[in-house]
């Protein structure tokens, strides 16, 4: 598990690697900038609001019960869109 609770990052790589290896990522709406990209609710993970404990502790708890299902959708997120060919489209598209 990828747990990024913090407020100011905005690309985290380590989010990246995290779900190269099939872990589900746990990270916060307003800080993490990869959590609107890289992070489905309840798919691959959760997003929650920053400075809320409780809402991180209720995601550590329900993705303990989620893990398999949410490390298998990191994985094919993760090599669906980080191909040599999806790179090379976004930047000729920029």
């Amino acid at each position: 598990m990828k747990i990024s609770p913090t407020s100011r990052k905005p690309w985290d790589l380590d989010t990246n690697e995290a779900m190269q290896f099939g872990k589900p990522v746990i990270a916060t709406f307003d800080g993490v900038a990869v959590a609107h990209d890289l992070v489905g609710q309840e798919i691959n993970g959760f997003i929650v609001s920053e400075n809320n404990a409780q809402a991180l502790a209720k995601a550590i708890n329900k993705i303990e019960e989620l893990a398999k299902k949410m490390e298998q959708k990191s994985r094919e997120i993760i090599l669906k869109l980080y191909t040599y060919d999806y790179m090379v489209k976004g930047f000729i598209e920029k």
